[in-house]
Parts: C-alpha cells; sequence; structure tokens
C-alpha cells in the first residue's frame, strides 16, 4: 500500500447530535464540536474554511441555495424599499392578484414588486392632487357657508379618485 504525503489527506469533519440537542438546529454542543474539529484540522493544515462554506450552501440556475437542516432552500432577498405602498399601491397589488397573476409573481420573484408598488403609488397620488387642485380652480371654490364648501371638495375628491382608478389602477 503506497504512502501518501500530508498535502495529499483530506480530513472529514464529523458532528455528533446529542438527545438534549433534539429541539433546536444548531445547539452549543455542535458549535463547540465543530470549533475543536476545525482547530485539530488547522493544526494538521487540512482544513479549508471556503469548502466548509461551499458545503452549506450551493448556487444554481443563478440562485443560492442554502442548506436548512436536510432541505436546501433558496435564499432569496428582497430589496429594501424605504417608501411606503399606500392606498393606490395596495389596490394595484389587489387587481393585479385577481387580474394579472403572471406579472404579479413575476415582479415577486425578481424582487421589483415593492419599488414598482412605491412607484404607482406616487404617481397615483400626485395624479390625484393634481386632478382635485384643477377641478377646484375650475369650480372656483367660493362658495357662501361651510357645508356648501365640504360638499363640493367631497364631489371633488370622488370624481378624481374615480379618474385616477381608471386611468393607473385598473388600467
Amino acid at each position: 500500500m503506497a504512502r501518501t504525503s500530508p498535502a495529499e489527506k483530506i480530513t472529514a469533519l464529523y458532528e455528533r447530535l446529542s438527545r438534549e440537542d433534539e429541539s433546536q438546529t444548531e445547539s452549543n454542543s455542535i458549535t463547540n464540536q465543530k470549533q475543536y474539529l476545525e482547530a485539530y484540522a488547522r493544526l494538521m493544515n487540512q482544513y479549508d474554511s471556503e469548502q466548509a462554506a461551499l458545503e452549506q450552501s450551493i448556487h444554481e440556475n443563478g440562485i443560492d441555495y442554502v442548506l436548512v437542516g436536510d432541505y436546501y432552500i433558496p435564499a432569496v432577498k428582497l430589496p429594501e424599499e424605504e417608501r411606503p405602498i399606500e392606498k393606490w399601491g395596495r389596490m394595484h397589488r389587489t387587481y393585479l392578484e385577481d387580474t394579472n397573476p403572471l406579472l404579479l409573481n413575476h415582479l415577486i420573484l425578481t424582487g421589483r414588486i415593492f419599488s414598482y408598488l412605491a412607484d404607482l403609488n406616487e404617481q397615483a397620488q400626485n395624479h390625484y392632487r393634481r386632478i382635485v387642485r384643477q377641478m377646484m380652480e375650475a369650480e372656483g371654490m367660493k362658495r357662501q357657508s361651510q357645508m356648501e364648501w365640504v360638499r363640493a371638495m367631497n364631489s371633488i375628491a370622488n370624481r378624481a379618485e374615480e379618474i385616477v382608478k381608471a386611468e393607473m389602477i385598473y388600467a
């Protein structure tokens, strides 16, 4: 039998589960065992930390997968969106769920759903304000009593909302 040189040796790390560790994914005893084994492998110059990290995750078809228990789960991270998704964005999302689920799923899976809805929400809100302002100027809004002014403003707000829904939300 031929002897192998130290550079050709391969070290396998082994971790053992104890009965008290059944309820946790990685307990203190497993962490300690891993640290002892990694330290020993480093002493023997046979430990590659990059290879160990690759055993816990894989990259396939442009998607990163992470090992959780016995299963590889896609490591999907949605981009952070600071802008709120308010009334108009929520209405459009509901509309997409009912009428175009393929587009909605595509936006979700590509991570663009929040920016898409936030952009639409901002555009719809700006359009709504512009319409209300234009209608107020067109009607003069110089009513005699407060109740007439409130009635006129409610009418303008309702008409402006219907216009935005027809032109942007349900289009």
